[in-house]
């Protein structure tokens, strides 16, 4: 029996998600009732700038993400535009705008905005 590379990320990334997701609230449509899935915010920082040491300003660029399991996504309908909210983080909420390119199962991974 060969070893399945791809089953063994999938049930990683699952552990990972039912692990580390926490309870958030979607919702598409200002007038909608928010619907209940587990996710999880990703933030990292960027460096921009100071290219070469040629003089440029270096800023640093907050990156926001949130991850989803896929099939949940799918389930509810997850779209852009749409938004996410985490009671657990002091009701931060965020703007869903790029679902990203799939990397692999289970993730969804959207780029996000604080309205």
């Amino acid at each position: 029996m060969t070893f399945n590379f791809a089953n063994t990320r999938r049930l990683a990334r699952q552990v990972v998600h039912e692990t580390l997701g926490v309870p958030a609230l979607y919702q598409d449509n200002p007038l909608s009732k928010p619907i209940g899935i587990a996710a999880r915010w990703t933030n990292k920082t960027r460096l921009m700038g100071d290219i070469d040491r040629e003089g440029y300003a270096q800023t640093e660029e907050a990156v926001d993400r949130v991850v989803f399991c896929a099939a949940d996504s799918a389930a509810i309908g997850c779209k852009r535009g749409g938004t996410i909210t985490f009671p657990d983080y002091d009701d931060i909420t965020f703007t869903l705008h790029e679902r990203l390119p799939n990397d692999g199962p289970y993730d969804e991974t959207w780029m996000v905005s604080r309205p």
